[in-house]
């Protein structure tokens, strides 16, 4: 468990702040961050609702990761032939017709 601090430092940090914290975090109270091997490896015990993406110890997941399917040619943008045409300066115009 964090300390109440330490989750005010997480919340608080910038990006590029944060592997600073959680340096800190581990050196006050290594066992409040889940690790892959060591002394306070927890990982093997946690259950996940979501499948992680990557292979790391676990006890059980809920719902397991499916992958988004590749898109296809009707979920790309339609062609200028189809009716749609941009503007010189780039910017879509109204639909027009094409007889």
């Amino acid at each position: 468990m964090h300390l109440e601090r330490h989750r005010k430092m997480l919340m608080e940090a910038s990006k590029e702040a944060v592997p600073a914290v959680v340096a800190q975090i581990k050196r006050e109270k290594p066992e409040a961050l889940h690790v892959l091997s060591g002394k306070y490896e927890t990982l093997s015990q946690r259950n996940f609702h979501d499948q992680p993406v990557s292979e790391i110890p676990m006890a059980s997941f809920v719902r397991a990761f499916v992958p988004p399917p590749p898109p296809t040619k009707t979920d790309a943008a339609p062609s200028s032939e189809e009716g749609n045409v941009q503007a010189e300066d780039g910017a879509p115009s109204e639909p027009v017709s094409i007889d």
